[in-house]
């Protein structure tokens, strides 16, 4: 192939590849999709950077952000149904609104532009939802009929914090010792046999 073939034919995928955010977008923010679909954020600052994040992850996986929201915050059932009731009382147990409220007020600005920045992107791309929700809103939203809502850094800073503790969990189980946990057949039962296995 001649090189200004390979030439046209890089800039044909880069041009393809490209998705920039939505001019509202605050600042300089620049969201490239590889030919993966995987985004790659561009931005000028924090602020910026996890915009671009947050309208990225929205774009991909609105319906599971806003049911990991529901389940920090215990509002699983309102969508789910009456089983989940006992879900959503244990997970208002687990995550206290002040302590998550009290660690994002002693954070530095920049910190903190971490959350709001993430926040203001899902917020983005939520509002082009609303706009074409024939087109872009999610079909789960439709079965079972409710709407995104709006994202605060306060909830960003909620769904973090279950992700960190399912990854502590994970960490204990995967460690030597006692926390260890392995999956084998179930017909075996014997330590040798697992341990050489393992």
């Amino acid at each position: 192939m001649n090189p200004k073939a390979i030439l046209i034919l890089a800039v044909c995928i880069v041009v393809a590849c490209t998705h920039v955010a939505d001019p509202t977008t605050p600042g300089s923010v620049r969201i490239v999709r590889d030919q993966y679909g995987t985004p790659h954020i561009y931005a000028d600052n924090v602020y910026q950077l996890f915009y671009g994040y947050g309208y990225a992850v929205a774009q991909d996986r609105l319906f599971q952000m806003e049911m990991a929201r529901r389940s920090t915050q215990g509002l699983v059932a309102e969508v789910l149904g009456s089983d989940y009731v006992d879900f959503d009382e244990q997970a208002r147990r687990l995550f206290l609104p002040a302590s998550i409220h009290a660690q994002l007020d002693a954070l530095s600005p920049e910190d903190r532009d971490v959350f709001s920045g993430y926040a203001a992107g899902m917020n983005a791309w939520i509002d082009e939802v609303q706009g074409k929700p024939g087109q872009l809103l999610p079909r789960e939203f439709s079965d079972f009929e409710f709407s995104p809502a709006q994202w605060t850094g306060y909830d960003v800073a909620m769904v973090s914090r279950k992700q960190e503790r399912l990854e502590a969990l994970a960490q204990g189980i995967n460690e030597d010792g006692n926390g260890r946990a392995h999956v084998c057949p179930a017909d075996i039962r014997d330590e040798d046999t697992v341990e050489a296995l393992f």
